[in-house]
């Protein structure tokens, strides 16, 4: 079974991953995966230190976020 994975490359889009839902259907693709952050505990590991390039990862993960709510709702279009 081949699995789909949607990762950050729908750069927060709920269009864009459409797209990549019904591309991954056209390939005969098993199904598909999302990656989930929560951003408010992704990096509570390293909450009080600084990490080198934590700025970059908290920019891009914001720019690329998807919402629970969004996601169930994308999963459910995946499923028709």
């Amino acid at each position: 079974k081949v699995i789909c994975e949607i990762g950050i490359n729908h750069n927060g889009s709920p269009a864009i991953c459409k797209k990549l839902i019904k591309q991954a259907y056209e390939s005969g693709s098993w199904g598909i995966k999302f990656q989930y952050r929560n951003l408010k505990n992704y990096f509570s590991y390293y909450e009080n230190q600084t990490e080198l390039g934590k700025e970059i990862i908290d920019k891009e993960l914001r720019k690329n976020y998807l919402s629970p709510k969004q996601i169930k709702s994308l999963s459910l279009y995946a499923k028709n």
